[in-house]
């Protein structure tokens, strides 16, 4: 989250970009008091799973990042519903991760533990509307592709078709 922090201190110039952190742990409170200094960044709450769907909504691009010592062993699971609302991704990964392959054509990648980086990222697709448009709606696709539960399901049994019939059974 302190990637997040550097970004928006990078950004504090653009009027146009608004940080909007949603969430609890044990790093809140450090996160709260950086964040009172900045006039771009907003935190709150974790929002109620009733609310996610307005709350994703209400991005223009969502960010995930991520440390580098963290790289493939675990992919977050909010990527999904960031996919899913049809928003473009920023996320810190290294390339040929797993994260990275997730976000590659529906977002962007950067160094992660890089606020520069992500700052970048955000300011290409916040001054770019194809590219944000485009990113958004392959979002959306890659979600329904690979992150519904029908589609998990079929690829489950597809794959499992596969091992019976390699197997000669």
């Amino acid at each position: 989250m302190e990637t997040i922090l550097d970004a928006a201190e990078l950004l504090a110039d653009r009027s146009d970009i608004q940080f909007l952190i949603c969430g609890a742990g044990p790093s809140k409170a450090m996160l709260e008091a950086r964040a009172a200094k900045m006039d771009n960044v907003q935190v709150h709450d974790l929002q109620p799973k009733e609310r996610l769907a307005e709350l994703l909504s209400t991005a223009t691009v969502h960010l995930l990042p991520q440390r580098k010592d963290a790289a493939d062993l675990v992919l977050p699971s909010k990527l999904a519903n960031m996919l899913a609302s049809g928003r473009p991704v920023v996320a810190g990964a290294e390339p040929g991760t797993g994260l990275a392959r997730e976000v590659e054509g529906a977002g962007l990648i950067c160094e992660p533990d890089n606020g520069a980086a992500m700052a970048a990222a955000i300011m290409k697709l916040i001054d770019n509307d194809a590219l944000r448009a485009e990113y958004g709606i392959a979002a959306r696709k890659r979600s329904a592709e690979r992150w519904l539960q029908s589609s998990i399901l079929a690829a489950f049994e597809e794959r499992v078709g596969q091992r019976v019939i390699a197997n000669g059974r």
